[in-house]
């Protein structure tokens, strides 16, 4: 199955720093991240409310020319309050204007989020015809879980960070269309690698578990205890003067 080619072009500074390294060797059947060429310094926002209008941006994002999608990468806000905007049939851009503080707040990863809207425009792309242009058809309001969440609460957006899925309806539309052997099945495995560190996984499972919890650490204390203890006789009787 030949893999999309998504090329990420930053715009202006980010703010926050992102692992664009981690994020090329995302290991993916259906896409390749590749690092675009950066626009280093962006005009002033056009919009009245010190927003990038979509015409703006046409004029600053060009299509990479060696990828399928170019999406951009912008920590500015963009007209509609967006965090996510289509802008040709192969461009798009992501914002991180208030959404990297969401985000992060949820103790999700900046990586993860441009992951997670990587794979929703990338599904689009491969499942009409190769093309974004009826990318707004897409979402729905009823907050799932599912990739196409419309979320426009941006609060929403962490229902469909850790371990993103596709709802049955967005399922069968996808299923409808003309998309490649296996290419569900890859989104579905995919899509549960897209999840919160370990640290805040095994923090969330003690809040919702403390008896568990408990019990496990007074478990573990008494087996080291006893484990020291067992150690300390052994080395007593090579090196009697320590006791």
């Amino acid at each position: 199955m030949r893999k999309l080619v998504v090329s990420i072009v930053p715009l202006g500074s980010l703010k926050h720093s992102v692992n664009m390294q981690g994020l090329e060797k995302w290991p993916s059947k259906l896409f390749t991240i590749r690092h675009g060429a950066s626009v280093n310094h962006l005009p002033d926002a056009a919009g009245n409310n010190w927003e990038y209008t979509k015409v703006q941006l046409n004029n600053i994002v060009r299509h990479d020319e060696q990828s399928d999608i170019t999406l951009a990468l912008i920590n500015a806000k963009l007209e509609g309050n967006y965090y996510i905007r289509t802008l040709s049939r192969n461009i798009a851009v992501i914002s991180l204007y208030e959404m990297a503080d969401i985000v992060l707040s949820a103790n999700l990863t900046i990586e993860n989020f441009i992951l997670r809207n990587t794979y929703e425009l990338a599904t689009i792309y491969e499942a009409d015809g190769h093309s974004l242009d009826n990318a707004y058809t897409w979402p729905h309001d009823d907050i799932r879980g599912c990739l196409y969440d419309m979320n426009a609460n941006k609060y929403d957006i962490i229902f469909s960070m850790h371990r993103p899925s596709l709802c049955g309806n967005c399922r069968s539309k996808i299923q409808s269309m003309q998309v490649r052997s296996g290419f569900l099945p890859a989104i579905d495995a995919e899509l549960r690698l897209i999840k919160k560190t370990l640290y805040f996984r095994i923090n969330e499972w003690i809040k919702s578990h403390p008896l568990y919890a408990l019990a496990i650490a007074a478990a573990s204390a008494t087996s080291i205890n006893l484990i020291a203890s067992v150690i300390f006789e052994s080395v007593k009787r090579f090196i009697p003067w320590i006791s």
